[in-house]
């Protein structure tokens, strides 16, 4: 605007010269000339405005064009649960332990916290367990790379896109945590993962201490119980396992739920109180307890084989 009344100024200036003097028919050349320079320069002015606009938003435009929707990655920044948030997400978050979610351009993603993955499917408004057909999907709101999902009476989570560093650190290492290293520098964090984690990790050796069938109780495992020889159950830590009787090992795979045996159905199993409950049907069940350390210790050395005519004599 200044520069349009400088130029303005300096033509009214010139016209006030140049009038002394002049004819009439000078005077209206002279106007016609001074309307046209004017017209010339708002025309300048507004095309200059223009184009100042443009170069104002290129910031806002390339993040338009580069933000891809809510398909990336993800951390978890903040948890509602049952109406408050999350103590444990948010420390666990201040020492680099987080909760990530991956969310795939084909509808497909997963929950991921310390090195455990949860499946999930996704639209355009709802995530949802592509393995769970009783719960219901939740929505989710995304906006500039912030996804917030809604759960039930105000719980939620709200996760924001890794940045570019953090996508590539979480690509090469994933979320597994190197949890007695993570203790040994945060103390404060042993009542996470201390006792209560190991009396709630079913990972480990045990023998069969009950076995009912049909409603009654095996009198020949019972026998064998009681002279010394059992049936072993054995859970790794990679999802794999066996049930070992009379060095006959019958493998499994296993997750928090089931026990799966090649060409069967899953059993299901409970785990409490370092005992852990194969259930067949209502009548038909197993009962394992898991091994003392020097119960595992001669189960490690020596397997379950069994000399059978040693026991008998």
């Amino acid at each position: 605007m200044k520069k349009k009344i400088a130029v303005l100024t300096s033509v009214v200036l010139t016209v006030s010269t140049v009038l002394m003097g002049c004819t009439a028919s000078d005077v209206a050349e002279v106007a016609s000339a001074v309307e046209e320079i004017a017209e010339q320069e708002m025309a300048a002015e507004e095309a200059q405005n223009a184009d100042d606009q443009e170069k104002s938003m290129p910031e806002e435009s390339a993040e338009a064009e580069t933000d891809d929707g809510a398909a990336g990655y993800y951390k978890l920044v903040k948890m509602v649960e049952d109406g408050e948030e999350s103590s444990m997400m948010a420390e666990l978050a201040q020492v680099g332990v987080n909760m990530y979610m991956v969310l795939s351009e084909d509808g497909t993603g997963c929950y991921d916290f310390m090195g455990d993955q949860t499946k999930l499917a996704w639209d355009d408004k709802k995530i949802w367990d592509p393995e769970d057909d009783e719960t219901e999907p939740s929505e989710y709101t995304y906006k500039d790379g912030q996804l917030s999902v809604t759960g039930d009476n105000g719980d939620g989570m709200d996760f924001v896109k890794l940045t570019d560093e953090e996508k590539d650190y979480y690509l090469e290492n994933g979320s597994d945590v190197d949890i007695e290293k993570l203790l040994e520098e945060n103390e404060s964090l042993e009542w996470l993962f201390g006792d209560a984690q190991e009396e709630d990790n079913p990972i480990g050796y045990y023998k069969m201490t009950e076995y009912m069938e049909n409603g009654e109780e095996s009198e020949d495992l019972k026998m064998l119980m009681e002279n010394g020889v059992y049936m072993y159950l054995v859970l790794n830590e990679d999802g794999t396992g066996c049930m070992d009787m009379l060095g006959d090992a019958d493998e499994f795979t296993w997750n928090d739920k089931e026990l799966k045996f090649e060409d069967t159905d899953p059993s299901e199993y409970t785990y409490e109180d370092d005992v852990i409950t194969v259930t067949e049907d209502e009548k038909t069940w197993m009962k394992f307890e898991r091994l003392s350390e020097e119960e595992e210790k001669y189960y490690i050395e020596n397997g379950s084989d069994v000399d059978l005519e040693k026991l008998a004599g």
